[in-house]
């Protein structure tokens, strides 16, 4: 309605409860029913009904029979809408807000609504809500709490600071293994406090009965020979005056969890054990390693200088005999000395690179074949590769893979055979051994040399492991145990496949994106 526009007296009442302006679209899109309604009036007999003026979009769909414009007269309704004119009439009358809960809808489809019913101005506001049937929603929160608790392995209690009174949920009943609906106080803690715990329950009890005051703590109960942990947290509720009134409290068994617990933490205790024993482990291998690196190789050379000094002031009283002897003295003491190398360099690799930046493997290829330019001419040996990706990797380590890898690839060749060698980027693919989801840089380093049993695939990356005599093939063994440790620092896997007389296949797997 316009406010300019002049309002006769009808009009004016009907038109003062319908002033909503452009909050009319907004009424209409609420959930909540809504209605306005204004008497009619008798001058002789006061009310005699009211008459709809207003209904929005949602009372239009519960009320299709009450549209604006309809009438209901007191002398001609049902007995529920008499009643229901009848609360119209108080609050009309008296001004005072009526608020009650009715059922509407027909058998099955009955659902639980909240009338108001509100005096403005010289009408009515009456709004229906839709409600759970309060029973309903006591029923299910009751079910509800009893999954709960079973879930939880818990239970809930109320005590009644006023009359002493304790309340025991289904849950409390079950984590004592006592029939539900007996009778219980507060000293049934002290009845099944294990006897190390009996003060714990004793000072519960007091701060139950006595003091009615909050309380948190852990308790130890026996029941039927089992032993259970409880955790109990209690809640005071005051009055409007601040007075103490009710505790609340949840018990809550933790047995399972303190067992865990105390296993997490006796584990600790033996990690904690066993990295002072790594420590003095690694203690000692360092203390080893300096030794074999200073000490014991400066002893092997001087062995060795000592005994090439024998042989010069006393070659010409020694026999051929005697001197080969010291000769082969002399060659033992190199291999120990190479051995010794190898064994300090395998136990010092992760000490060389510890900075993961982003490699071109073309540059360490490349920069691996400068370095065994004399072995590769010596053999006439073919390197041929692909375009190999960039990774993130350690640089140093890297180069070194690499140099075992190719090294060994010439090395052990037919004695008349250039060795013909491949190394290829197969793409991306996956470990067997490792989650399918897993992507890996394939690398493979192929060679046509004398190749090995197949039996000896996992031996062959074993510290010291030989295929072949020394005399045939000079080394320690030490080389692919390299390789496997450096694919170790990157996270990935190495794997080998040979043919006896037709040549090897290594397998690097570089985990793509690996940091």
């Amino acid at each position: 309605m316009s406010p300019d526009k002049p309002h006769t007296d009808k009009q004016s009442d009907s038109n003062t409860l319908l002033d909503v302006g452009y909050f009319r679209r907004i009424i209409d899109a609420l959930p909540k029913s809504l209605q306005v309604l204004e008497p009619i009036n008798n001058e002789s007999a006061g009310i005699m009904g009211f008459k709809i003026i207003y209904a929005n979009k949602t009372a239009e769909v519960l009320f299709p029979e009450l549209l604006p414009g309809d009438e209901l007269f007191l002398d001609k309704v049902s007995r529920k809408q008499k009643d229901f004119l009848q609360r119209l009439q108080y609050v009309i009358t008296t001004g005072t807000a009526s608020f009650t809960f009715c059922e509407l809808g027909e058998g099955a489809n009955k659902d639980q609504y909240e009338e108001r019913i509100l005096k403005i101005e010289d009408g009515l506001i009456v709004t229906y809500q839709i409600i759970q049937d309060p029973r309903i929603d006591l029923a299910k929160q009751h079910s509800l709490l009893k999954q709960s608790e079973e879930l939880a392995q818990s239970g809930s209690w109320e005590y009644d600071c006023l009359t002493k009174k304790l309340l025991w949920s289904d849950g409390m009943y079950r984590l004592f293994e006592m029939e539900k609906g007996i009778p219980v106080t507060p000293s049934i803690y002290l009845d099944y406090a294990i006897p190390e715990d009996r003060h714990v329950a004793e000072q519960l009890v007091n701060i139950i009965e006595d003091y009615c005051e909050p309380a948190e703590l852990t308790l130890r109960i026996k029941t039927n020979n089992t032993i259970r942990t409880l955790h109990i947290k209690a809640t005071a509720l005051k009055d409007k005056k601040g007075k103490l009134q009710t505790i609340l409290g949840i018990d809550m068994d933790i047995t399972k969890a303190r067992a865990a617990e105390e296993k997490i933490q006796a584990l600790n205790k033996t990690l904690i054990t066993k990295n002072r024993e790594l420590e003095n482990v690694n203690s000692e291998l360092m203390t080893f390693n300096n030794i074999a690196a200073n000490d014991y190789n400066e002893t092997l050379r001087s062995l060795y200088i000592n005994l090439e000094n024998v042989i010069k002031a006393d070659a010409s009283d020694m026999s051929d005999t005697g001197k080969a002897n010291i000769r082969k003295a002399q060659n033992s003491i190199q291999k120990m000395k190479l051995l010794t190398d190898d064994i300090v360099s395998f136990s010092r690799i992760h000490l060389l690179d510890s900075s993961i930046v982003e490699v071109d493997l073309n540059e360490i290829l490349q920069s691996t074949l400068n370095d065994l330019d004399d072995k590769i001419n010596e053999s006439a040996a073919t390197i041929d590769s692909n375009t190999l990706p960039v990774i993130n990797g350690l640089p140093v380590l890297l180069s070194l893979l690499f140099y075992h890898l190719l090294d060994n690839a010439i090395k052990f060749r037919e004695k008349l055979k250039a060795p013909a060698i491949k190394v290829i980027a197969r793409g991306q693919g996956n470990f067997e051994e490792t989650e399918p989801d897993t992507q890996y840089h394939v690398i493979t380093i192929t060679d046509d040399g004398i190749g090995f049993d197949g039996k000896h695939n996992d031996k062959l990356f074993t510290i010291f492991f030989r295929l072949h005599e020394r005399t045939e093939y000079r080394g320690s063994g030490i080389g692919l145990a390299v390789c496997r440790k450096i694919m170790a620092l990157h996270g990935g896997y190495i794997t080998a496949e040979g043919i006896p007389g037709d040549g090897t296949v290594i397998n690097c797997y570089f985990p793509v994106g690996k940091e």
